[in-house]
């Protein structure tokens, strides 16, 4: 009895590395993915008293399902360098009737009280990639950058006239690894991980961003993806403008156009 195991060879595209046929250097990416999104926050009071965990979503009512809109840039810089920058924002808003007392912040909503909340991010990542082996069937390379995140949260409640507003403003340096592979002539798939854990002066945490995507070419100059993004931060800070803790997660698939140039 003989065992034998075949494949099509043909599915990746040759190792060597054809000098007459690079890439464009420019890439402009328009993402839109459907994301679900897990919000935590406490705001303890000025004078060190400890404020509610709260959660956004599922206690105060603040949309759990949003789409989001990404831009991305990438440029390289002879074959083995590229330099990426990219940013999205979110903004959400809810209302409910508090089921029980929060002490936020300075102040404390009664149970019973009509609270509306407001929440907006915004995200940066400036990055620089270097390709540690890169041909036409596949590229595996690290990156090293800064990633600026910004976060403004605000409860009011209009009949007690209670306002308060926690705003976290968190610069944290990534590192991270990436890799893509070609399947076929038109198809290629890629994956990107960035992490970061902060342990410095008041503040401590951690910081994850994972992508996942495959592209098609359309010509030279177009392209198209479908993937997943997962974004995931947890701080601890004791300042004026936390004092406290917050933890974010937003994941989910998304469909993206590319344009080389």
């Amino acid at each position: 009895m003989r065992v034998g195991l075949a494949y099509n060879a043909d599915v990746f595209q040759p190792r060597e590395y054809d000098s007459g046929q690079q890439p464009r250097a420019f890439e402009i990416r328009l993402s839109s993915f459907n994301s679900s999104i897990d919000t935590e926050v406490t705001r303890d009071a000025s004078n060190g008293q400890p404020g509610d965990r709260i959660e956004l979503e599922d206690f105060l009512g603040v949309a759990d399902d949003e789409t989001i809109f990404q831009f991305d840039a990438l440029f390289r810089v002879a074959y083995y360098h590229r330099i990426e920058l990219s940013y999205f924002e979110l903004r959400r808003n809810g209302q409910t009737l508090l089921e029980r007392d929060i002490n936020f912040g300075d102040e404390t909503f009664i149970a019973g009280t009509d609270v509306e909340t407001s929440f907006e991010s915004k995200y940066v990542r400036l990055a620089y990639s270097y390709s540690l082996m890169r041909d036409r069937q596949k590229e595996l390379g690290v990156t090293a950058g800064l990633a600026f995140s910004r976060f403004e949260i605000g409860l009011r409640a209009n009949d007690t006239q209670q306002s308060e507003q926690l705003k976290v403003s968190a610069p944290l340096p990534t590192l991270g690894i990436f890799g893509s592979v070609a399947v076929g002539s038109k198809w290629r798939l890629g994956a990107d991980i960035n992490v970061f854990a902060l342990d410095f002066d008041q503040n401590d945490g951690y910081m994850a961003y994972f992508k996942l995507g495959l592209d098609r070419k359309f010509g030279d100059v177009f392209g198209a993806g479908i993937g997943y993004d997962l974004y995931v931060m947890h701080l601890n800070a004791k300042d004026d403008e936390l004092n406290g803790t917050f933890r974010i997660r937003h994941h989910g698939p998304k469909l993206y156009l590319s344009l080389l140039f």
